[in-house]
């Protein structure tokens, strides 16, 4: 389900504030990404930016007539109906060619200078001729312990493209990094050497284009130099070869034919080679024949660091308690993290509203829905006692000694130990790094506290039960 910013007030006739107009753009690339609405359709409108806004329609600047012609014809009532759901009181988006960019898709070859012998010029490629998502780098690439191991190779590989690692096969999840790691080595090999010729591709796309190829009678060759003569191929999702025999024919010969002139190959799939069983055993084998890395989970820490990154980028102050809630919340999908970010501070945008843990359920309820961890976590504890005593997080594990604080950390503390395996040590650590004894002193004051006080009995069960209700 699309997130419902709210209902809007009456549009005015041109809005010029650019701030708004890219936080409501991001809200909308992010959520494109998350629902998977296809590889390609993401490049298009990450080269783009809306410039205006004239009541319902936004106006939207793009890169090249061909970025606009395939927008306007085969992708409008899919973004629109993404941004109409976004309850920003736009329905309608204008595609102009950006000032001083090309008209076409690519520019009209220079006229060959007179030569005794020719000599092919190798034409440089740009980011965007060779489907790079220019946010997917190296440089937004959080590193963490979840995934040190995959950006190592990634790292290695751009440096030494088909020398090192090749194939490289990245296997995991949905919205884990794999894109993103396929997609850095393709910048920054071109940003080392611009005149090698990359090419991102997903699965979908590739076999999409070699059935046209055959129904309409195309060039055989042109296809296949395509995908053959160049530096470096990037395949994403390749499980989906597993649909057709002719396919992974034409697949394995291209394979075979930029290994044999070691070239770069790198994969992406949601199992490991092994696992591919509709796919011939030869493709499988040669899949395994390189490194072959499991892109993980990103753990706590990790989300944490890729919250305030993009929080950063976006010149927001995002508060502790809200980014650890969030990072809490959403733990299975990357993509679907930075997304619901972008949707808590569109909405809160547009909404004037505070940047909060409640209106990050809110958003949550209406996108993710319910989301079931499998235990509590003292973050999790430490987050619902916050909203319920409304306190910020950083108060919650700071040094303040008023009541209004001292209270709802003595609670969360008898939770945690009440709820979770965490020794007492390892309870002071989260709230500030107190010692063991303070934690054992606090969770001694709220049961006697809950023994005569029928009331504090009551907030204290209540906590108990929301908490044990995020487990289903």
């Amino acid at each position: 389900m699309w997130t419902n910013l709210g209902t809007p007030d009456k549009t005015p006739a041109v809005m010029g504030d650019k701030t708004e107009l890219d936080t409501i753009w991001k809200a909308l690339l992010e959520r494109i990404r998350v629902e998977g609405a296809g590889s390609l359709l993401d490049v298009y409108l990450a080269n783009s930016s809306p410039v205006a806004r004239l009541g319902e329609t936004l106006v939207v600047e793009v890169s090249n007539r061909f970025t606009k012609e395939k927008l306007e014809k085969e992708h409008s009532r899919e973004v629109e109906a993404v941004m109409e759901s976004l309850g920003a009181g736009i329905s309608n988006l204008k595609y102009e060619i950006r000032s001083g960019a090309d008209s076409a898709a690519r520019p009209a070859p220079a006229p060959m200078p007179q030569a005794t012998i020719p000599v092919p010029a190798k034409k440089p490629v740009v980011a965007g001729e060779a489907n790079l998502n220019p946010e997917l780098t190296f440089d937004n690439f959080i590193v963490g312990k979840s995934n040190a191991y995959p950006h190592a190779i990634a790292k290695s590989v751009s440096v030494n493209p088909g020398k090192v690692y090749n194939p490289v096969y990245y296997y995991g999840g949905v919205g884990l990094g794999k894109t993103h790691l396929m997609q850095a080595i393709g910048h920054e090999i071109l940003r080392n050497n611009p005149s090698a010729r990359v090419l991102y591709v997903s699965s979908e796309v590739f076999h999409n284009e070699y059935i046209d190829y055959i129904q309409n009678r195309k060039p055989w060759d042109k296809f296949r130099r395509k995908y053959r003569d160049i530096d470096c191929l990037l395949v994403d999702d390749v499980q989906f070869f597993e649909a057709g025999e002719r396919i992974q024919e034409e697949f394995f010969h291209t394979f075979e034919a930029l290994k044999n002139q070691r070239k770069q190959i790198v994969l992406t799939g949601d199992k490991t080679p092994p696992q591919l069983e509709k796919m011939h055993e030869r493709l499988r084998s040669r899949f395994a024949s390189g490194v072959v890395a499991d892109v993980i989970v990103a753990d706590f820490e990790l989300r944490v660091a890729i919250l305030k990154s993009r929080a950063e980028e976006e010149n927001m102050v995002v508060p502790e308690d809200v980014i650890r809630y969030i990072a809490e919340r959403v733990s299975n999908n990357i993509r679907e993290l930075r997304a619901v970010l972008h949707t808590v501070i569109a909405k809160a945008s547009l909404l004037n509203l505070p940047l909060s843990v409640v209106l990050v359920d809110e958003v949550l309820r209406s996108t993710t829905g319910p989301q079931k961890p499998r235990e509590l976590t003292l973050e999790m504890i430490q987050a619902e006692v916050c909203k319920q005593f409304d306190v910020r997080q950083e108060e919650l594990v700071g040094r303040r000694r008023d009541r209004r604080v001292v209270r709802p950390r003595q609670v969360a503390m008898y939770l945690c130990r009440e709820l979770t395996g965490k020794t007492l040590m390892e309870i002071g650590q989260a709230f500030g790094k107190k010692d063991h004894t303070t934690v054992l002193h606090s969770c001694s004051k709220v049961e006697k506290e809950m023994a005569k006080d029928s009331v504090v009995e009551e907030n204290v069960e209540k906590l108990r039960i929301q908490l044990r209700e995020k487990l289903g």
